[in-house]
């Protein structure tokens, strides 16, 4: 669809690869919607790996941060810039 994107598998395998390999790990992921509000839709939900940290960018430019834990429950986490 034109309003949804994927990341490559291998890309993302090379991703944590390289994480590993610098004694880091990938939290989550972060996307937009710009035409809605910045808050995890039951699509990203379904989605996602858990548990995971997720940053949405709403269609002001508002960044919004969101953990979602095991059970698929998000709550929103306080950005500090």
């Amino acid at each position: 669809k034109k309003n949804r994107f994927a990341i490559n598998p291998m890309d993302h395998l090379l991703a944590q690869k390289w994480a590993r390999s610098h004694k880091s790990k990938i939290l989550g992921t972060a996307h937009s919607h710009p035409c809605g509000e910045a808050i995890p839709s039951i699509l990203d939900i379904s989605l996602t790996l858990c548990p995971n940290l997720m940053l949405i960018t709403d269609r002001f430019g508002k960044i919004r941060a969101w953990w979602i834990d095991s059970n698929r429950q998000f709550q929103e986490l306080e950005l500090v810039s």
